[in-house]
């Protein structure tokens, strides 16, 4: 599994992920850096901060929720496809 993709990737990043790619069996997914796993790190579980966010009466941290959202969904993915090649 490649972990901490940049959402924008260098030149020398993809050239380093090809190669990585054709040494070593990897995952479908990508575990990609995210301001929202730094605030799991600080401030609890992402689906607690998700709910949190959404049901907030700051409207701009309920547009905020999504983003805790996607983090979870790409991490359950990993989990599954983990689950399937075991």
């Amino acid at each position: 599994m490649l972990s901490k993709v940049p959402s924008r990737q260098s030149k020398t990043e993809v050239e380093i992920e090809k190669e990585a790619l054709r040494r070593f069996p990897v995952m479908e997914d990508y575990f990609m850096e995210r301001k929202q796993h730094k605030d799991a790190a600080s401030f609890g579980f992402l689906h607690v901060l998700a709910d949190e966010r959404r049901n907030s009466d700051n409207g701009l941290l309920r547009s905020h929720a999504k983003h805790y959202d996607e983090a979870i969904e790409e991490a359950t993915s990993i989990l599954a496809e983990i689950l399937r090649t075991a």
